[in-house]
């Protein structure tokens, strides 16, 4: 294990990753860069020091002893990463780069962070940044958000998403692995090119049409009954609708051509039912909503 987590973003994911961290491994210490959320992390236990910028966390990162390991975590929106990534970059010539065990960020989408690092100036920093930077994404979450959200057990028995690079070393990615492992997540490796795509199916289309059926509903003369009279068809089916509306329509926009495309074939699903009900077709209408109940009842 690490002996010092660099965390930066100490919102739902960073705070939990954090909470777990100081649950399993109270040794381990947890340094945090967020304007926000960095001094109520340390005033609750969450973490040991809380900076308003990465360069000064980095600055006070040069370790004492050659012991002292340490790992980065991005717990942000993929374009704050991207933003970051430059002057992560011109920091790894500093001394606490040889300590670094490995580098890795929890965003939903890939690209933007991925385009950054392919502009980064060639030169020492960029050797080092994609030999350590390895990509990871835990399929878990919350519709809530922010550190109050955090939960330490949000980890435990979520499979994580691990997409290394082609310049990584096998240190990093197996360091990054026991990381995640040791907080009770399944890491599972997923080929770098198809997250971004895989991610439009798994989650940020589901989020989209949990949105639009929330707001198709909020706008319409049942509004209120929904929100008092629901049940739990209603309730689970819109209950990632409640998710940061700035961080999704980020999401979605970086990922728009995947999702577009997926709405497509979703537009040609839900047609086939549309027809169904006009025709009044009831084999037609079985066959389809018995073809996905077979589907969801097999998931694990």
């Amino acid at each position: 294990m690490i002996d010092r987590l660099l965390l930066v973003g100490c919102g739902l994911m960073g705070g939990s990753v954090a909470a777990a961290l100081r649950a399993q491994w109270p040794s381990v210490q947890v340094w945090v860069v967020d304007p926000v959320f960095g001094e109520q992390a340390v005033e609750e236990g969450l973490a040991h020091r809380a900076f308003t910028s990465m360069q000064a966390m980095l600055d006070q990162a040069k370790p004492s002893a050659p012991s002292i390991s340490q790992g980065l975590l991005f717990a942000t929106p993929a374009q704050v990463t991207a933003g970051l990534l430059p002057g992560l970059a011109q920091a790894l010539h500093l001394p606490f780069s040889e300590n670094l065990l490995w580098i890795s960020e929890l965003g939903s989408v890939k690209a933007p962070v991925l385009k950054a690092m392919q502009g980064v100036a060639e030169g020492p920093g960029r050797q080092a940044l994609q030999m350590l930077f390895v990509p990871s994404h835990p399929m878990t979450g919350s519709e809530q958000s922010g550190l109050q959200a955090a939960e330490a057990t949000l980890l435990q028995g979520a499979r994580v998403l691990i997409s290394r690079l082609p310049e990584n070393q096998p240190e990093a990615v197996d360091s990054l692995e026991l990381f995640f492992s040791s907080l009770g997540g399944l890491p599972i490796a997923l080929p770098l090119e198809e997250h971004d795509e895989l991610l439009a199916a798994l989650s940020h289309l589901p989020h989209l049409l949990a949105f639009g059926l929330a707001g198709m509903l909020a706008s319409g003369p049942y509004a209120a009954a929904a929100q008092s009279l629901h049940g739990g068809g209603l309730r689970d089916t819109t209950r990632i609708a409640g998710s940061s509306a700035e961080l999704w329509s980020g999401i979605l926009l970086q990922n728009r051509e995947a999702v577009l495309a997926l709405m497509t074939q979703y537009k040609l699903s839900l047609s086939e039912l549309v027809h169904a009900l006009e025709a009044n077709d009831g084999q037609a209408l079985h066959q389809s909503l018995d073809r996905a109940s077979q589907w969801r009842r097999q998931f694990s």
